[in-house]
């Protein structure tokens, strides 16, 4: 009996213990925030309070949003017009074919760069000098697959009736694709679509780790002391993105698993367990890895026949990853090559930007990985000389 009262009361005693541990942690947790908020202020790379969710689409831009994000090397204000895009309203006004409309992820929106910045504001300002009656339309999205860039053409993209959609393609946009599994393969390889689900509690996560001053500090800090020390070129991607894609995997994105009976759920639990990077890397197995670009390759085709069933041009853009800069081989140099075959056996027109950027790691930044105000301008001049020199800009001339 003794002996059970002396288990019990050092079992209290070291919850007891852990229990102060735990308030020592979290009132230090809370006055380093309050900390940070009052003499150091941090503001978010880009907060998450933008994003509103939507069934269909999972989420979408908060439409009449204003904010402004930066870190140690990013400055930049962001705003949306009426209907989401980091645009102007300008469109409206054109008239029908004579927009050209963008698609794609964080690089089409212009992740860290000025409004006036991106690449689509510098092209409308050039195309001004020449045709002024073409409206450029911005309708990026962070974050966005190809999954979600066909349900946006197929909900209100078409509708626009747009002289071009240009549709920029980077390599998560395959990993992307997987995990959300708005639309799957089943075991025979054909596919199909899941009902629509809520993206509140991913929404919530991101908000917490994008609005906390603390954590924001905390990962900037480690990510600068990692690069100094090792070099960004032994880096793959931020301390605070792979932390925050990790937990995701295992907590956040099951959720929004909705279990079909033919989903084939035992690659889509393998591919949960690791994170885009290993994707590419194709840490999963040949398995895995064709699955993925067997359900990107459908996507694809399924968005080109919705085009071209509205005689609607369309031209697709690959973008490369800073790293292919470096004239290094990477991983996502596998994508493009298999992408580009893709591409001319189909005769799908498209522009592998890898042939431009090659050598031009400068115009990304420094650490984060997307372009910088000059691979934006980079990226206008080759979009201006093609559309040019291709039929695009003839006016009512919708030219492919």
């Amino acid at each position: 009996m003794r002996f059970n009262q002396k288990i019990k009361k050092n079992a209290k005693f070291v919850f007891f213990v852990l229990s102060i541990w735990a308030i020592i942690l979290v009132a230090g947790l809370i006055l380093g925030e309050l900390y940070m908020r009052s003499f150091h202020p941090q503001v978010s790379i880009l907060g998450l309070n933008y994003l509103i969710p939507d069934d269909n689409l999972r989420y979408k831009h908060r439409p009449n949003c204003k904010l402004t994000y930066s870190n140690s090397e990013m400055d930049a204000d962001f705003f949306t017009n009426s209907q989401g895009f980091r645009d102007v309203e300008n469109y409206k006004a054109a008239p029908e074919s004579e927009k050209i409309l963008f698609l794609g992820d964080s690089f089409t929106f212009g992740f860290g760069v000025k409004q006036e910045e991106v690449f689509s504001a510098v092209l409308q300002k050039k195309l001004k000098e020449k045709r002024k009656g073409i409206a450029v339309v911005n309708a990026g999205a962070v974050g966005y697959g190809t999954d979600q860039e066909y349900i946006f053409l197929k909900e209100s993209g078409i509708n626009m009736k747009p002289k071009l959609v240009i549709i920029n393609i980077y390599a998560n946009d395959l990993s992307d694709n997987v995990w959300r599994s708005i639309f799957y393969l089943d075991p025979e390889g054909a596919i199909k679509e899941n009902p629509p689900l809520t993206y509140s509690n991913i929404l919530l996560f991101r908000w917490f780790l994008s609005q906390s001053h603390l954590f924001i500090y905390l990962t900037d800090s480690i990510d600068k002391k990692i690069t100094e020390t090792i070099g960004w070129d032994n880096v793959n991607g931020s301390l605070g993105v792979l932390i925050s894609n990790n937990i995701e995997n295992y907590i956040f994105k099951w959720p929004f698993y909705k279990n079909s009976e033919d989903m084939n759920l035992d690659i889509w639990k393998e591919f949960l367990k690791f994170n885009s990077i290993d994707f590419y890397q194709k840490k999963y197995g040949e398995k895995v890895w064709d699955y993925g670009v067997n359900l990107q390759e459908i996507l694809i085709k399924k968005t080109v026949d919705a085009l071209s069933e509205k005689n609607i041009p369309y031209l697709f853009t690959l973008i490369p990853a800073k790293e292919q800069t470096l004239g290094n081989k990477t991983p996502s140099d596998g994508f493009q090559e298999h992408l580009s075959v893709f591409f001319e056996k189909n005769d799908i027109p498209f522009i592998n930007l890898n042939d431009y950027f090659a050598s031009h790691p400068d115009l990304y930044f420094e650490r984060d990985v997307h372009w910088n105000k000059k691979g934006h301008e980079f990226f206008s001049n080759i979009l201006y000389d093609h559309l040019s020199k291709n039929g695009y800009l003839k006016k009512g001339s919708p030219v492919g």
